[in-house]
């Protein structure tokens, strides 16, 4: 989470075929856009969560993440929720997505 969330976004842009799906929640604050983000690339599957509260300049490298995401068709699921940086929401997301996607596996 935080800081340790952008370093795993700078590796899933730089090294996509090394991850296959990266469960990111809160957002980074890395400067994603200084990455070079190819549209013929497909990047590794993505579960971004962050809160309705975070700080703006987040919940925008969380818009342009989801942006690069949809232009070079690669899988995102995205979802805000209500609370801020610290929420507690985030472990029960967590489990939901864990659950959810380790199932199908």
């Amino acid at each position: 989470m935080s800081n340790g969330a952008g370093f795993g976004v700078s590796l899933l842009n730089s090294n996509p075929e090394i991850i296959g799906t990266y469960f990111c929640f809160s957002i980074f604050g890395g400067d994603i856009s200084t990455n070079p983000w190819n549209e013929k690339t497909v990047y590794p599957n993505l579960y971004l969560r962050y809160g309705s509260a975070e700080p703006v300049f987040l919940k925008s490298e969380a818009e342009y993440l989801t942006a690069k995401y949809k232009e070079s068709n690669s899988f995102i699921e995205v979802k805000e929720f209500t609370g801020g940086h610290y929420d507690s929401l985030w472990k029960t997301e967590l489990s939901e997505v864990l659950s959810r996607v380790l199932k199908r596996s």
